[in-house]
């Protein structure tokens, strides 16, 4: 029956928390953070919320302390300051231009503002008043420091240092020759400043670290005197060729004062210890140690106090698993500690003896230098699980099973959006190889759960990149690619936390082909406790793994036996040469029967019953074939045999315009197990609005002798392979081409109809709409995954869904989110209760929606009295500081802006005039 279209809401249950480096405040314990465009405040032994700040419109991307303050800024172009205590905001000002990047000292501020599709470093002193815009013909990107000398930013093999007492930069390169392969070695790719003194540290592609000294006439106080004083710097007169900035320019403006030598002057120290990029540079408050990390996922703690540091005088964090995006150690708050952010979306709090104090987990993501290498083998579906709690076992609440980075699997709580549990198939660190772009680990392709999440089993696979010349010689993949299936049980910790731990495992590589797909099932010939592992190869062999309930008690044995390896479908011998050019097959089990019986003891008793009591259907290309599976004992082994009952081809179907439109299936899943019904999803990569192909949506019905006959179909061309199957309610889910997602009932009738998940950052939505209408036209994010979460009740109308969106533009291409749209009609949502220690708002005070973007009209309490003043003007009303062209350019942009609101949440116009014509103020 056609079920009501119900009101929906989405929920996104994960954020980016790697944007803006943490704030670890060691004396009372608190973490500060940011993930996305919300701080959080909590403390890190407890996880309590002490508060968190919602005032920024779009992503955070810099949190610091000033003064004792909290300060904030973002790419909603806000620079915001709040009440450390309390998260009560005191101040903002707005630049109305994104703020990428920022880092500042006791007096100045140097941020990176985005101005459409370029960039530029400003300097401001004291104040973010009268900026400065620093190395304007240079196009630099995010590796620029500060400290009390200058500004220093790395660009190809150059060095760049602006001095903030001269206004002017000079520029230090190395001797390399520009496009050879040494000078690639050589990019200097991360820079760090010395907090006190005129000292520069630079990472190179090639994994060094070098230290820049001797940089001025001062004395250095910390490593000895400058080695030149008031020396020749060289011909003063050649100020043509000078390769070094605006050397002789400063040296003008100094005169007898301390000031920057020639950069033929300047002392460079090596120190090599990573094998391969690094990432991330940071002193030490007392400049004594500096921290270094790289690509291979290695913290290193450089002891300067000796000779610039060295192999003898360092130490390491190793196995991060992760390319660390970035450390630091401001001291004073924080004091010996240090935070360092990795790139998989995590973060972490290390001591000065780099022990762990603080690890804080987000949505496992690819790190962002090889999402375009990522294996294409590596999608797999979303599975929901069913967590019991520690108060009430029997209730449990929703979770999700999610596909991470480099072989890890995430089990993440909905309720809370906590990661409870990680999985990793490696059990490794990932190596860097040379000439390979991404690590070679191990990718999880296949995954399915039994009975709610009480067991696991994951079918993994060594992943190649993407390469434009692969040479498989490099790994070995044609020999052995390191295929295994592993089995995962569900225990319960020390604090009543549930966890995965491995169990057995078992070595496929031998099979010499890949799988297809993987299930669990438990036939109704089997011991009571027993059930059945299933997989299924290209090649069209099935592999029965049987479970034995007594492997609980007595230890030698094995938890899982492999009772068959069947040939269920000979092939042509010509397409066995490559398997890999074998159409990937699907395979689902059906129960033919009500009753469960004992296995029979010959195959002749087995082959005699009147109707097969399982069914097995496997589906490949455009063709369904179903066999019987049978079983019977012979001896003390389990054997395992599937005879073929019936094949259709879809493109025998009349109700396909022509057969050469047909795309293979993609999906395979049971809709209905009552009535035997399957539903298939037909679609290709390549489908979309120029393909010859159509996509379609199937229900197949399945008789008791395992006869096949196409029900009804829904014909799209622009149908995804996320696909989604909600067996009790008779639902199915498909995702579509421009983002979207539509949910069919069992007559194929489109029940509710959900728009595309936002593209986060906002400013990236906004560049797109303006700057290319066709790039607007397409989707900015996809589901890659559905999942229909599991209901503990049959009150609510609609059940959730849970979607893996993947974000298809903008600079966090490749992001992955977690949205789940929910019913609001059966989850009324409690009206929150007012608790200024958690919020920096009150309930009143707090806009919804896109009401966050206008500001608050401000409250006068002697209202009446300045009414009566003479230098009284009402805060409605517009006063003019610009000249009328760029009072009307802003009010186009504003009104513009305004018409994307929706109706129902546009803010009142004394709101907008508010926010329009409000003087920023810090």
């Amino acid at each position: 029956h056609d079920l009501p279209t119900p009101l929906r809401r989405l929920v996104r249950k994960s954020s980016a928390l790697t944007n803006a480096l943490p704030l670890f405040i060691k004396k009372r314990n608190l973490i500060v953070f940011a993930a996305d465009k919300v701080v959080y405040a909590c403390e890190c032994d407890s996880h309590k919320l002490q508060f968190k700040i919602s005032v920024h419109t779009d992503t955070v991307t810099k949190l610091f302390i000033k003064s004792g303050k909290l300060v904030s800024c973002g790419l909603d172009g806000k620079i915001v300051t709040c009440d450390l205590e309390n998260g009560h905001v005191l101040s903002k000002l707005d630049f109305h231009k994104p703020i990428s990047h920022l880092v500042c000292n006791l007096n100045s501020y140097a941020y990176l503002l985005e101005q459409g599709t370029s960039v530029c470093i400003s300097v401001s002193e004291n104040s973010f008043d009268n900026p400065t815009r620093i190395f304007p013909e240079l196009a630099l990107g995010k590796a620029f420091d500060i400290n009390a000398h200058f500004v220093a930013a790395v660009s190809e093999t150059k060095l760049l240092l602006h001095w903030l007492k001269f206004n002017d930069y000079t520029c230090y390169d190395l001797p390399v020759d520009k496009g050879s392969r040494v000078a690639n070695y050589k990019k200097l790719n991360c820079v760090a400043c010395h907090p006190t003194e005129a000292i520069v540290a630079t990472g190179n592609v090639l994994g060094e670290v070098m230290i820049w000294w001797n940089l001025t006439t001062a004395p250095c106080t910390l490593f000895g005197e400058s080695e030149l004083h008031n020396d020749d710097d060289g011909d003063s007169s050649d100020e043509s060729g000078d390769e070094g900035g605006h050397f002789h320019a400063i040296k003008k403006k100094a005169g007898s004062n301390p000031r920057p030598l020639h950069p033929k002057h300047v002392k460079r120290s090596g120190m090599h210890w990573h094998p391969s990029v690094v990432t991330a540079l940071a002193f030490t408050a007392d400049g004594k140690h500096l921290y270094s990390g790289g690509v291979e996922g290695v913290l290193v703690k450089w002891d300067l106090t000796d000779c610039f540091g060295g192999h003898k005088n360092c130490r390491f964090l190793s196995m991060l698993n992760s390319p660390i995006r970035e450390i630091s150690s401001p001291d004073g708050f924080s004091e010996d500690c240090v935070v360092v952010t990795l790139e998989r979306n995590s973060f972490l709090v290390l001591n000065g003896a780099l022990e762990m104090v603080y690890r804080h987990e987000g949505l496992d993501q690819m790190p962002t230098r090889w999402r375009p290498f990522e294996a294409q083998g590596g999608r797999l579906a979303v599975i929901p699980l069913k967590l019991k709690g520690k108060e009430r076992p029997e209730k449990g609440s929703n979770a999700l099973l999610l596909p991470g980075a480099l072989g890890c699997l995430q089990v993440v709580e909905l309720d809370s959006g906590r990661i409870v549990d990680m999985i990793d198939v490696n059990q490794r660190h990932y190596v860097m190889c040379d000439g390979v772009p991404a690590p070679l680990v191990s990718g999880v392709l296949l995954v399915d759960a039994w009975e709610g999440g009480d067991w696991l089993v994951t079918y993994s696979e060594l992943q190649l990149p993407r390469m434009d010349n692969l040479k498989l010689s490099l790994v070995g993949y044609s020999t052995d690619n390191q295929a295994q299936l592993i089995w995962w049980r569900r225990v319960c910790g020390e604090n009543g936390q549930s966890r995965f731990e491995s169990v057995f495992g078992e070595s496929l590589a031998y099979l010499n082909c890949q799988a297809s797909d993987l299930k669990f099932f438990r036939h109704p010939d089997t011991s009571v406790g027993g059930f059945q592992t299933v997989l299924l190869l290209r090649d069209r062999r099935i592999l029965v793994w049987q479970y034995n309930p007594n492997s609980a008690t007595q230890l030698t044995q094995r938890p899982w036996n492999q009772t068959s390896c069947v040939l269920a479908e000979t092939l042509n011998p010509s397409t066995l040469e490559e398997t890999t050019r074998l159409s990937p097959s699907r395979l689902v089990c059906l129960k033919n029967c009500d009753d469960e019986a004992k296995v029979t003891k010959t195959r002749e008793e087995a082959m005699a019953l009147p109707s097969p009591r399982c069914i097995v259907v496997v589906a490949s290309g455009t063709r369904l074939k179903s066999y019987n599976w049978i079983r019977w004992q012979s001896g003390a082994s389990l054997m395992d045999e599937f005879l073929p009952l019936h094949a259709y081809d879809l493109t025998k179907w009349t109700a396909w315009q022509s057969p050469r439109t047909i795309p293979k299936i993609a999906k395979l899943a049971i809709f209905d197990s009552t009535q035997n019904l399957l539903a298939a999803l037909c679609c290709s990569a390549s489908l979309g609005k120029n393909s010859d192909q159509t996509g379609a949506l199937c229900v197949i019905s399945v008789d008791r002798k395992g006869k096949l006959r196409p029900v009804s179909g829904h014909f799209d061309s622009n149908l995804t392979n996320a696909f989604a199957v909600h067996p009790s309610r008779g639902l199915v889910a498909v995702g579509m081409s421009d983002g979207s997602c539509t949910v069919f009932n069992g007559n194929l009738n489109v029940v509710s109809k959900f728009a595309q998940v936002p593209l986060l950052p906002f400013c990236d939505r906004q560049r797109i709409q303006r700057s290319n209408r066709k790039q607007a036209d397409l989707a900015s994010t996809k589901p890659e995954a559905l999942a229909f979460l599991m209901d503990s009740s049959e009150e609510s109308v609609f059940p959730a869904l849970a979607a893996l969106v993947v974000t298809k533009w903008g600079r966090e291409f490749g992001r992955r989110d977690l949205v789940v749209y929910e019913d609001v009609a059966a989850r009324p949502v409690e009206p929150r209760k007012v608790n200024n220690e958690v919020d920096s708002r009150t309930t009143a005070e707090k806009p919804t929606g896109l009401l966050v973007r206008a500001e608050p009209v401000e409250e006068y309490e002697d209202a009446e009295d300045l009414k009566k003043s003479e230098d009284f003007v009402h805060p409605l009303l517009p006063v003019h500081r610009k000249r009328r062209l760029e009072t009307d350019a802003d009010l186009e942009k504003t009104f513009r802006d305004i018409s994307q609101y929706p109706i129902d949440c546009a803010p009142s116009p004394e709101q907008l005039l508010a926010q329009m014509f409000k003087k920023p103020t810090i």
